[in-house]
């Protein structure tokens, strides 16, 4: 999925201090016009950051057309170029972003990000050989990334290459222990193959680094349920807060383990808290 990227990040070796630079040389010798106009571009390209971190994408965008009507210099407007592309992305038009991310990349060739962000494009439009190729460049320029192996792993699953999938889910889990969703990628596929253990240690992990687990705990129990890991479910269940979704896994993970006992409050209660949504 498309998210803002932290546009001062030296690790997508794009900082706007390197930026400028170029048009900072290029005006040493400027009328004060010049020079205020080079300001200007500084000052609208942070605004153009701080509204697409905000959400408000139309306004970053006004941001972007104020800052071209200033001429910056090409390695400028190529960042421009690769942030109309990401807003483009964001906005689900996959076709015009890539217009615009090939226009950044004929202007500079070395921008890593500018990669990445077409393999997403191409993902969303179901051309999975061209996220591979965009993102593997990613890899190759920048070295070691969790969400492009994030990417790379759908991609591969989408193509029914699942041992390829596998693999690049487990260098995303490799890339930092805080990594959800590669993790839980990864947990998916060791589940199919049989290795409940394995895939319940990751659920657990994918679960408990998610920023806001309770769709993953949900989808995770289901998926624990339907492979018949009754004991799994419980395990993660516990400690969770009691949802429809959570109460209802651990009453029917409870029963299948014959303990209905402690499985009938467990179902009423979902039922109850059902009831009280529908109010």
């Amino acid at each position: 999925g498309w998210r803002v990227f932290d546009w001062e990040s030296m690790e997508e070796g794009i900082r706007v201090s390197s930026l400028m630079s170029s048009f900072v040389a290029a005006s040493g010798h400027a009328t004060p016009a010049r020079a205020a106009a080079s300001k200007q571009v500084g000052v609208l390209y942070n605004q153009t950051i701080l509204k697409m971190g905000q959400g408000d994408l139309d306004g970053a965008l006004d941001s972007i057309a104020q800052t071209r009507r200033l001429s910056p210099p090409n390695a400028i407007v190529a960042q421009l170029e690769m942030l109309e592309g990401s807003i483009l992305l964001g906005q689900e038009k996959q076709e015009d972003a890539l217009l615009h991310l090939d226009a950044a990349l004929a202007l500079q060739a070395d921008l890593p990000l500018a990669h990445h962000l077409r393999g997403q494009a191409f993902s969303a439009l179901g051309k999975y050989e061209d996220c591979i190729r965009e993102q593997l460049e990613y890899l190759r320029m920048l070295g070691d990334d969790s969400d492009a192996y994030l990417e790379l792993g759908a991609a591969y699953e989408s193509l029914e290459k699942r041992t390829d999938a596998m693999e690049a889910y487990r260098k995303g889990v490799e890339c930092g222990e805080k990594d959800f969703d590669n993790r839980f990628g990864l947990a998916r596929l060791l589940l199919e193959d049989g290795k409940v253990d394995e895939a319940t240690k990751l659920f657990l992990e994918s679960c408990g680094n998610a920023p806001e687990p309770t769709s993953y705990v949900e989808e995770a129990a289901r998926l624990l349920y339907d492979a018949d890991a009754a004991q799994a479910v419980l395990d993660l269940c516990a400690g969770r807060p009691d949802g429809v979704a959570v109460l209802y896994y651990r009453g029917y993970a409870l029963s299948r383990l014959g303990r209905y006992a402690e499985a009938e409050p467990a179902l009423l209660a979902g039922v109850a808290l059902k009831s009280q949504a529908w109010e």
